[in-house]
């Protein structure tokens, strides 16, 4: 029952990246009303049942919206079937799409990669708008490509089989319980647990420091930071925070900019990105390492010392 529940999930996520249209990759919030309207399936057990989907490297979870408490903007998550060829041809697709969307907009014709290359820095200022929509999808079907085409032995049928299996075992029974919930009530954080899990996998000698640290993250004041913790602590405190974007913010901004930091920064998201089959949580901040990692690469290019 569960196999076939999930079965439904994924085949949904199939029919709609068939589509030839900018409609191809189904949004969060559409997708769920669709799910629960269709086959009973709350949105608790739909967000298990993705996540299934994910670690069983079926479906790539990409973000479209980011979220916008000030502008009342909810996060929005795109499905993407995991397989190189449905992969390779969205990408070519949203890829047209970007150009003719930036043509109509602008009246001028430009390559895909160019208007990659011209909005990236300031990505932020088109959240939640259309260019922005499909930019984020035609960046991140490039990145997926190349993943499947690096890691293309943990994408194959029997690998994707194996571990389906083992994920629906050992999910079995919060899934089976959240299917049979209409309206499954909200689980409370234990703060306790909260600040066992953002400790958890900082060395000792850090925890302290970091609960410090914590309270200052921000682009106003992170110049004394650096000058009390150093560039390495504030490397790793918010590479496992996930703060990918403060840290591209501090990067754009020229805080950090001699070459050899950015080239250290470099080889600490290296190993970020090696360590991603071990951290289930890095899979829904992949498109913000990206940009990440792609701003390091830019402004390393402009750097002279």
């Amino acid at each position: 029952m569960l196999k076939k529940t999930i079965h439904e999930v994924f085949k949904s996520i199939l029919a709609q990246n068939a589509l030839d249209n900018r409609d191809a990759i189904p949004h969060s919030n559409d997708f769920q009303k669709k799910m629960e309207s269709t086959y009973g399936i709350s949105e608790q057990a739909l967000k298990e049942i993705l996540y299934i989907l994910k670690e069983a490297h079926k479906i790539f979870i990409i973000g479209i919206v980011k979220e916008d408490s000030d502008r009342s903007v909810e996060r929005i998550d795109g499905y993407i079937d995991a397989d190189l060829s449905t992969v390779r041809r969205l990408k070519n697709a949203f890829q047209k799409l970007l150009s003719d969307l930036y043509e109509e907009e602008y009246n001028k014709r430009v390559l895909p990669h160019q208007i990659i290359r011209e909005i990236f820095p300031e990505i932020y200022r088109y959240n939640n708008t259309p260019l922005g929509h499909i930019a984020n999808k035609a960046i991140m079907l490039e990145e997926y490509e190349l993943l499947l085409e690096k890691e293309f032995s943990h994408y194959t049928e029997d690998w994707k089989d194996r571990a389906i299996d083992e994920l629906i075992a050992e999910h079995s029974a919060t899934l089976q319980e959240k299917l049979s919930q209409k309206e499954p009530a909200p689980v409370e954080a234990d703060p306790v647990s909260a600040v066992t899990a953002q400790q958890k996998g900082m060395r000792a000698v850090d925890t302290v420091q970091a609960d410090e640290f914590a309270p200052g993250v921000s682009l106003k004041n992170v110049e004394k930071i650096l000058q009390i913790y150093g560039i390495d602590f504030f490397y790793r405190v918010n590479l496992r925070k996930y703060n990918f974007d403060l840290i591209k913010g501090v990067i754009e901004r020229r805080i950090i900019r001699r070459k050899e930091d950015l080239s250290r920064l470099r080889s600490m998201i290296q190993k970020v990105k090696g360590n991603a089959d071990r951290d289930p949580s890095l899979n829904d901040h992949m498109e913000e390492l990206f940009q990440l990692e792609r701003t390091v690469s830019r402004f390393m290019l402009m750097r002279n010392d």
